[in-house]
């Protein structure tokens, strides 16, 4: 199944909170042209499995992409469009950086440890999850790529190597190509970071339902990850 694309903005990140002690928090992004409603439905599946765990759904401003030809949309940072999004500017994209910082530094000062953290997102908002996890300041409880790619891949620097990733891709997928999410997989590894990728037969630009069961056993029994038990 794919989430639904909406166009509502939210001033602030929607939140689900925990049903008992708040002891890990989820930092999620949602995709071009989504909010972060689009991503209640699978947060509130998480939820009664993990109900020690916040979630936090930010949306995106409205910006003009490049892409669709100038017209407005919720977007983390510009998109040209190229052969490669290895070299693409991503404009806009320190911006939002920063904010997924200030969310993780937020979390860190209400009590929650770095390392009980999962930033992760789909499509644009797994490229940031990527941009933003692999220069953090944080260790991270994990950083998780859903059908996405490190946006400008060959310059990202690659400060933190400590924070495991899992990364997801459907091989039908024509709108982030696969090959795109290797290549970050390549400079995440090649700069020491462990990175489990999972691929899914026929799965074109969305999630499924055995890839949500591999998030949820990501990694099995290893606190102190919050995907865990």
């Amino acid at each position: 199944f794919r989430p639904p694309l909406t166009m509502a903005a939210a001033v602030l990140p929607l939140v689900i909170g925990p049903r008992v002690a708040h002891t890990a928090s989820v930092i999620f992004l949602h995709g071009i042209g989504d909010t972060g409603h689009g991503w209640t439905h699978v947060m509130d599946m998480f939820s009664p499995q993990l109900p020690h765990v916040k979630f936090i759904l930010p949306t995106a401003p409205e910006r003009p992409v490049t892409r669709f030809g100038g017209q407005v949309s919720n977007a983390w940072f510009d998109l040209v469009g190229t052969a490669e999004r290895a070299d693409e500017p991503c404009q806009g994209i320190e911006d939002s950086q920063r904010m997924v910082e200030q969310l993780i530094a937020d979390e860190v000062a209400a009590g929650v440890q770095a390392d009980r953290i999962v930033l992760g997102g789909f499509s644009q908002g797994a490229g940031l999850s990527y941009f933003t996890g692999l220069q953090s300041p944080h260790t991270l409880a994990g950083i998780l790529i859903l059908s996405g790619y490190l946006p400008r891949t060959r310059d990202t620097p690659v400060k933190n190597t400590a924070t495991p990733i899992l990364q997801c891709h459907g091989t039908s997928d024509t709108m982030v190509l696969m090959d795109w999410g290797l290549q970050g997989m390549s400079r995440a590894t090649d700069a020491g970071c462990q990175v489990d990728f999972r691929t899914y037969p026929g799965l074109p630009h969305s999630v499924s339902e055995p890839e949500l069961a591999h998030i949820l056993d990501w990694p099995p029994h290893t606190p102190p990850l919050p995907l865990g038990k």
